[in-house]
């Protein structure tokens, strides 16, 4: 109930719903995860806070409430925080492409790209399939300065039905190439962003 509650947007009967669970089980993780969105969603973000690290306490085995408590750390300016809380726990969570995404978009947001590319790169190893990794996997590489791998992994992803019309990564594709001193490829690379766009 308080599921369809909150997907409706009825807040404060959803609390309520979440209230009556409480009662009858207390020890339900699923609860404080519930009013930790609702907290959320009424930018009380200490609350959610509070409530996401109740859910994982109770669960520390769910990778979903430890992630949620993450993003609130980093909501409130603690990325110091939420970076150490995921370090701590990747290696329980050591087959999780998810954990090491989070810890590299806060590595990549403190500006760290090789760290980020390292997270990045494992979560790419974990999840082959999942093409956003990649792109950030390409983008902090080029970030890093390493543009060898950057245009290898961007030129992979170019050639997928998907970001053919990516000229953002297009651009940075022949940035890659201009700063490898292949000037010919470079400039295919913005003739393509040229006529996109």
């Amino acid at each position: 109930s308080a599921q369809i509650d909150i997907e409706l947007g009825r807040l404060e009967s959803a609390g309520r719903a979440l209230d009556r669970a409480a009662e009858l089980a207390p020890e339900e993780a699923e609860i404080d995860y519930l009013r930790g969105v609702i907290a959320q969603r009424w930018e009380k973000f200490d609350a959610a806070l509070a409530s996401y690290a109740e859910a994982y306490r109770k669960r520390p085995e769910d990778l979903a409430y430890l992630l949620a408590q993450a993003e609130m750390l980093v909501t409130l300016g603690r990325e110091q925080d939420a970076l150490v809380l995921l370090l701590d726990r990747s290696t329980y969570f050591e087959h999780s492409a998810a954990i090491r995404d989070a810890i590299g978009q806060l590595y990549e947001h403190r500006g760290e790209f090789d760290k980020a590319v390292d997270a990045y790169r494992q979560a790419s190893v974990l999840d082959s399939e999942d093409d956003t990794v990649r792109e950030r996997l390409a983008v902090a590489l080029y970030r890093a300065d390493r543009h060898r791998e950057a245009m290898a992994q961007l030129a992979r992803l170019l050639a997928k039905d998907a970001y053919t019309g990516r000229t953002d990564l297009l651009l940075m594709l022949g940035e890659t190439r201009m700063t490898l001193g292949m000037s010919i490829e470079a400039r295919e690379s913005f003739d393509e962003v040229t006529r996109l766009e």
